[in-house]
């Protein structure tokens, strides 16, 4: 086990900065005793980057390029990694006072490292007044890259959103500028395309890796995200962005013409509704910190979920529905209408439901109208209150038929979901059936998350080869005992799917999900989650995850799905699913069905 977690990318991360720092020489040893010596293990550069072309690096010609109104503190250079960092002070006067004498103190890191493969030098520096043109032409940059080509860093991001665009626009006499946010980035897009004007600058989230991430590009030559970390962390994060700099078959068009646009709601998209989740702001927080109250009784927000009931594109309605409970009780409904740019509303129609969080109660009408729920369509276009998040080539996939895997179900009664029923194993159910292939495959823990605010029925691991496997399995009864081309059967399964993509990335929190969900099990006699392994064996798989990267699968199990009768509604709900997997989390998904 100990050879196979340090063979993980974390530990190798961890191994990395220790030979990073090995490699390290201060420039003055003499210093080594210093108040003012700086640890190079504590510094943490935030990742922002200008970048140079740069085919031979001279590090240390480095002093050559500085501005006397530097002091430099401590300076080291890293030979074998080609890079050069540094820290430095300034003293200047208060922009308050006139005074020569009142002056306040700064501090700087700058880190300069040479890519040998893209011939590009990465010079970051916390000082963003200049962009530090002597230095690097004293280290042996020719020139500093901008224009257009500064945009490519944002190619191959899945779900790009754009928070704000700057627009430069040439004037007969100036030069203006104009920056634009939420869904002004539409009219910005515009702008871009007409004659004298050009982006200036762009921010925006998206999916890379499997992992939500920021980035920030500016015509001018910068790129930067949120991110921080220590300097190997920054040189790998500078390489991707760097390659992708020099990747000629990256087509800025295209990039925009996939980002998802912002725009006023004034009515829902035909598409269909695929999903509804709880707002962003509540799933970044701790379940154990959220519960939902009614008259009488109070739910862990575990045994809540939040449901689509209903739909009326054209005037703009959606119904949902929050529910609680092992069976799924209907504790309130509520009606929200998008209105455009005049806004939304949220009606209750049923129930008076309160939510808590942490000690502060409020009522849960009023929480949607705050934090509306999020609402993903079939063409995955995105509903965020009265704003409507869509790409301009939004459109339909269907999902191709080689990713249908038909299963015997013989033995199976095909229109019993759950392994549990009125406190009683059902063992002919389609869960406990899977669970068999999964236990029979190898996975040493096999876990039934089925439950309200599920993240998967099930929820199978296992060590591979120095990583560990995890499969979510989105199981669904059929509609029938015979398997056929009834859309209502796959579109909740497709839902769900699309709901557990955030869990994979957060795995600390998916245990801890899991260890709630087994506590709620516990006052029913004979009752466990662990279908197959223990609780020692989770926290194994928690602390393993430290060091062992976790490689996720979706799978949907829906034996009333038969291959042979795919139909085109059946068939684009899948594909939208899978198309939303692939852009976030870049993974396959994969059906199991019926012949």
């Amino acid at each position: 086990m100990l050879l196979r977690e340090f063979s993980s990318e974390a530990a190798h991360e961890h191994a990395e900065f220790l030979k990073f720092l090995e490699n390290s020489r201060s420039f003055d040893e003499s210093k080594s005793h210093s108040e003012d010596r700086i640890s190079p293990s504590s510094l943490r550069p935030v990742f922002s980057t200008l970048f140079y072309r740069c085919a031979k690096f001279h590090p240390k010609r480095f002093f050559q390029g500085l501005p006397d109104r530097y002091e430099l503190v401590d300076v080291w250079l890293n030979e074998p990694e080609h890079t050069l960092y540094f820290a430095v002070r300034l003293r200047e006067t208060v922009r308050w006072s006139n005074s020569q004498e009142m002056r306040q103190l700064e501090w700087h890191l700058f880190v300069l490292h040479h890519d040998q493969a893209t011939r590009l030098l990465y010079l970051a520096s916390t000082d963003k007044a200049s962009d530090h043109g002597a230095l690097a032409d004293a280290v042996g940059a020719q020139e500093r890259m901008s224009g257009e080509e500064m945009f490519r860093p944002l190619g191959r991001i899945g779900r790009l959103v754009f928070n704000n665009l700057g627009v430069t626009k040439h004037g007969r006499r100036n030069l203006s500028f104009a920056m634009y946010t939420g869904v002004d980035v539409r009219q910005a897009l515009s702008e871009t395309e007409k004659k004298g004007s050009r982006k200036s600058n762009i921010s925006g989230y998206g999916w890379e890796d499997g992992k939500q991430i920021t980035i920030g590009c500016s015509y001018k030559g910068r790129v930067w995200s949120k991110a921080a970390g220590t300097i190997p962390k920054f040189i790998k994060w500078a390489h991707g962005v760097g390659e992708k700099l020099v990747d000629p078959t990256i087509s800025t068009k295209d990039i925009i013409a996939n980002v998802l646009i912002p725009d006023y709601a004034e009515r829902l998209p035909d598409a269909g509704i695929l999903s509804i989740e709880w707002p962003v702001e509540l799933l970044g927080r701790s379940e154990d910190q959220i519960s939902i109250r009614i008259p009488g009784r109070e739910f862990d927000f575990l045994d809540s979920d939040i449901k689509f009931t209903n739909a009326k594109p054209v005037d703009g309605v959606v119904e949902f529905e929050v529910t609680a409970g092992e069976r799924d009780t209907p504790v309130g409904q509520f009606r929200m209408r998008v209105e455009g740019r005049a806004g939304f509303t949220i009606e209750s129609l049923y129930g008076t439901p309160k939510i808590v969080i942490g000690s502060k109660e409020s009522d849960l009408a009023a929480f949607f109208g705050d934090y509306p729920p999020l609402i993903r369509f079939v063409d995955l276009s995105e509903l965020d209150g009265n704003i409507l998040l869509r790409a301009e080539d939004a459109g339909t996939v269907e999902i191709p038929s080689d990713r249908l895997e038909p299963w015997d179900w013989s033995s199976v009664d095909i229109t019993k979901e759950s392994l549990w029923k009125d406190g009683a194993r059902r063992l002919d159910s389609i869960q406990w059936s899977v669970a068999q292939n999964f236990i029979n495959a190898g996975f040493s823990l096999v876990f039934d998350d089925d439950g309200p605010n599920e993240i998967a029925d099930l929820i199978c691991m296992k060590h591979d080869d120095g990583f560990i496997r995890l499969v979510l399995v989105h199981c669904k009864f059929s509609g029938s005992e015979i398997p056929g081309a009834r859309v209502a059967d796959v579109v909740e399964v497709a839902s769900q799917a699309v709901r557990s993509a955030r869990w994979p990335g957060r795995f600390k929190e998916l245990v801890r999900h899991l260890q709630l969900r087994e506590r709620r099990h516990k006052p029913t006699p004979g009752r466990t989650s662990y279908l197959h392994g223990a609780p020692p064996q989770l926290v194994a798989f928690q602390r393993s995850s430290r060091f062992q990267e976790v490689r996720p699968a979706v799978l949907i199990v829906q034996p009333g799905l038969s291959k042979s009768k795919l139909t085109r509604e059946q068939s684009v709900v899948l594909g939208a699913a899978a198309a939303y997997l692939k852009q976030t989390i870049g993974i396959e998904l994969e059906v199991v069905c019926s012949a």
